[in-house]
């Protein structure tokens, strides 16, 4: 995960502050860009113009396309100024005066932080919405002189990044319902960090207490060597959720039939499954059972589980 702020030279004691917020909020192994993407008046350039201009075209991909908005980057012989047009009102930022513009973080070649009152700034315009919103894939106002509340933003954008993250897991595994969730190879496919992805899943898992609510009992425990042995599994519901497709996954020293099972299960209900059972090895041990809705595969790790102790005896009937 990768992380852009742009600034002015004059905002160079803010940007280690700001760097430590982005681990703390987003993710620590965030891996942090700095883009001096201004000049003060009257000094050498150098590599501002370029930064300037991706600046303005990670602004200008938050801003639907319905917006009578410009916004451009020229280059003088003496330095460069990013300019804005809206319906007419045409402002140029030059040298000190583009220190407006900055602070800016961007994530994952994404704007999503940008200065208390830009837009204002950028079209003359009070009360405009020009960026998309947070939520909806746009970005957040921060008023980047107060600490507290560029925590707060940066808080807002690691949860607004990790639920996208579950989404787009869960779109995934919709399209790939039989395979095994691998993470590694979902986070590779999405372009996740291995990491980023798997704290996002954690965090999510601990959201979902319904899933601590279930327990469930089998109607043997003792069951014959290398044989099938046909058993009733009671799974209950202690929450207010109402369950639909509920995957029973059963892991341990044993073999099951059928392999995949589900069921619906009401909330504060109960329901039954009837499957098979081959135990593969020999005294007492546990069977480790978990449920996980279709949608929630990828969670599996990090939810509950319940143990049931079998006991496998050559004479048992």
């Amino acid at each position: 995960m990768n992380a852009e702020i742009f600034f002015h030279p004059e905002q160079e004691s803010k940007l280690q502050a700001i760097s430590d917020i982005l681990a703390k909020r987003i993710h620590p192994g965030i891996k942090v860009t700095l883009q001096k993407a201004g000049h003060r008046t009257g000094k050498i350039w150098g590599e501002g113009y370029k930064q300037a201009g991706r600046y303005v075209q990670l602004l200008l991909a938050a801003v639907p396309p319905d917006r009578e908005f410009a916004m451009g980057v020229t280059d003088l012989y003496y330095g460069f100024y990013v300019y804005s047009s809206y319906f007419g009102q045409y402002r140029t930022f030059q040298g000190d005066g583009a220190r407006v513009l900055f602070p800016a973080v961007a994530v994952n070649d994404r704007m999503m932080m940008v200065p208390e009152q830009l837009v204002t700034r950028l079209t003359a315009a009070e009360g405009l919405s020009l960026f998309r919103p947070l939520e909806a894939g746009g970005l957040i106002e921060v008023d980047f002189d107060q600490p507290e509340l560029v925590d707060k933003a940066a808080q807002k954008v690691g949860d607004a990044l990790r639920a996208e993250a579950i989404q787009m897991v869960r779109r995934f595994t919709t399209y790939h319902p039989r395979a095994d969730v691998n993470i590694s190879e979902v986070a590779n496919e999405l372009g996740f960090d291995v990491p980023f992805l798997e704290d996002a899943l954690k965090q999510q898992a601990g959201k979902y207490t319904f899933y601590g609510q279930l327990t469930c009992e089998l109607s043997r425990v003792n069951f014959p060597m290398k044989r099938w042995t046909r058993v009733t599994v009671k799974i209950a519901n202690s929450s207010d959720v109402g369950l639909r497709n509920l995957l029973v996954d059963i892991r341990g020293p044993v073999r099951i039939r059928p392999e995949q099972v589900a069921t619906d299960v009401p909330a504060n209900g109960a329901a039954q499954i009837d499957i098979s059972i081959q135990p593969e090895e020999e005294g007492e041990f546990p069977i480790e059972v978990a449920f996980t809705l279709a949608e929630d595969r990828a969670l599996r790790d990090w939810l509950p589980t319940t143990h049931v102790w079998l006991t496998t005896d050559g004479d048992a009937q």
